[in-house]
């Protein structure tokens, strides 16, 4: 049986401590608004020792985060791991300049998007109330690209138009999510992968 779906367990989303940032490096920043403000927003872009990246927030009450306003992060400090594709994303909307050519640069690199390895649909079709629908996918690195009509994930997304696949309808409502493998596995858990699959595909 998949347990409860706790979208911050599953992403990564951590309290801030002083002692998480101890060793990484700080390779970009982002800041909106005045330390201490309702609006305010700072980003920070970490790499450990190992070699995998992190996203430091700071945010204010009222600062928007994610796809939408209602992730209940007001006034907290977190921290989560990042893919480099989904840091692509955020450099696009975060950075200018120097910056921006050098994180993109840096974090777009052309992941392909193998087969599909678990579907998971909630209701029967979009008028019903809760209805998600959603599936994840292999890449041709050591991470995973999750779509769902879910917009309000703890993670970088961006909104895609689904291809016609077979005989598959063509959607609009779908969002790309680039997750690491341990949010991909606790996805998969989560919305009911059995055992054998889980085992095939996660070894």
């Amino acid at each position: 049986m998949p347990y409860d779906f706790r979208p911050n367990e599953i992403f990564g989303i951590e309290d801030a401590a002083p002692s998480s940032l101890t060793g990484t490096e700080l390779l970009y920043e982002s800041e909106l608004g005045k330390p201490g403000g309702p609006d305010y927003l700072r980003e920070e872009v970490r790499r450990n020792k190992a070699g995998k990246y992190y996203m430091y927030v700071k945010r204010g009450g009222r600062a928007c985060y994610f796809n939408n306003l209602s992730y209940d992060s007001a006034g907290q400090e977190f921290t989560f791991p990042v893919t480099p594709k989904a840091l692509a994303l955020w450099a696009g909307k975060r950075l200018c300049g120097s910056d921006f050519s050098r994180a993109f640069k840096g974090f777009n690199s052309n992941v392909k998007i193998k087969e599909t390895v678990w579907e998971y649909q909630r209701g029967t079709d979009e008028t019903q109330p809760g209805f998600i629908y959603e599936y994840l996918r292999k890449t041709d690195t050591d991470t995973y690209a999750l779509f769902s009509t879910d917009y309000a994930y703890p993670c970088f997304g961006c909104n895609i138009a689904e291809a016609k696949l077979g005989r598959r309808k063509v959607r609009y409502d779908l969002y790309l999510y680039y997750i690491t493998e341990d949010a991909a596995r606790r996805w998969a858990e989560a919305r009911g992968m059995d055992q054998y699959t889980f085992r095939e595909v996660f070894g």
